[in-house]
């Protein structure tokens, strides 16, 4: 599946899922991707809006507050700031075997504390959306301008 999240500065980020996907977060990360995620399913439920909330840019009550640091104290962002960074650079079309914690982190330094948070309902689509047919990821990229990526 292909997708594009948009990041409060305005710029698009590109995300690719493959079926490698979950191999390369474990190689990487060294953890299973699909049950982190499923992890950090269980705890978004409980945080209801919170994404809404950042997004809205409003100021940030004791609630609001209370499930960020659930979120944080849970390793949930980091997660998703993980899953981001494995389908971004697979977007990017990046050498797969040459990733690591150290570029992670230094691809972490130009993104927002909170993006990928508020755009993780669209990083979960596009991982999940990972077992799509062939005509499904072409409707995709066609409606996000990424056809190049399929050779259209």
């Amino acid at each position: 599946m292909i997708g594009r999240v948009k990041l409060s500065d305005g710029r698009e980020m590109m995300l690719r899922s493959t079926a490698a996907t979950d191999i390369r977060y474990k190689q990487v990360f060294g953890v299973d991707c699909f049950e982190a995620l499923c992890k950090v399913a269980a705890v978004l439920s409980e945080c209801g809006d919170l994404a809404e909330s950042i997004k809205a840019g409003k100021e940030p009550s004791a609630e609001t507050t209370d499930k960020l640091l659930k979120l944080g104290q849970s390793g949930c962002l980091q997660v998703i700031q993980q899953i981001a960074y494995i389908l971004n650079a697979s977007a990017n079309k990046r050498d797969m075997g040459m990733l690591n914690v150290v570029d992670y982190v230094n691809w972490l330094e130009d993104i927002e504390p909170f993006d990928l948070l508020v755009a993780s309902t669209d990083i979960f689509s596009v991982y999940f959306g990972g077992k799509a047919t062939e005509s499904t990821i072409a409707e995709a990229a066609k409606k996000n301008n990424l056809s190049q990526m399929i050779g259209q």
